[in-house]
């Protein structure tokens, strides 16, 4: 996808926080891609879902309370407009068939996810029109789509990028105050050395 475009806007679910940690890592290298919050069982995709109202729902299929397809049938109900491609680590002929019938945009193995998610992402952005500007990312209607974070607005009034962002100190007491409300790169995090409330469902969730 050309940089430049609109974010897609990603909720990753997943019983495995190594998991989590390990394809949000993945994601935050590919261009116009977010991942706005993180879950650990299908009852925290459908809550998430609809607390953040995400582009797409990244899903594993076993997980406990429900399960990443009955998640995904509840989902397709209750929110159509949002994509679900759900994953597993299991060769199970009948799991393909039991995401089809669950409405899920694409089913994948967890083993070639990296090979197939950008794709996968590309065919998404396509059929949705995601990269129309007329169209609203999957938020409630409104006179225009907001397309930076509140952490990406605040290092763009910084007048900081990438590579300057960690030794800013003004950015770091920002970042300290809101760490458990909104949207912080786990990198930057990290280089700093800075905690984040486990119970929080967010992005800004911890490793």
């Amino acid at each position: 996808m050309p940089r430049g475009q609109k974010r897609i806007r990603i909720l990753v679910v997943d019983d495995s926080a190594d998991f989590i940690d390990a394809i949000c890592c993945f994601l935050e290298i590919l261009p116009n891609v977010a991942v706005i919050a993180k879950g650990r069982s299908g009852r925290d995709a459908v809550t998430l879902a609809h607390e953040w109202m995400p582009d797409l729902v990244l899903m594993d299929v076993r997980m406990p309370e429900m399960t990443g397809l009955e998640a995904a049938s509840q989902l397709m109900r209750e929110l159509p407009d949002v994509v679900v491609i759900l994953m597993t680590a299991f060769e199970d002929e009948g799991i393909g068939q039991a995401s089809e019938e669950s409405g899920a945009f694409a089913f994948v193995m967890k083993e070639h996810l990296t090979q197939e998610l950008p794709r996968l992402l590309e065919l998404a952005a396509s059929q949705k029109g995601w990269n129309q500007s007329t169209k609203n990312w999957g938020r409630p209607a409104q006179p225009a789509p907001a397309l930076a974070t509140e952490f990406e607005t605040q290092v763009q009034q910084l007048g900081l990028t990438k590579q300057t962002c960690a030794a800013s100190a003004e950015l770091r007491n920002w970042c300290e105050r809101n760490r458990n409300r909104c949207y912080i790169p786990e990198w930057l995090l990290n280089a700093w050395g800075i905690h984040v409330d486990p119970t929080i469902s967010g992005e800004a969730r911890p490793r």
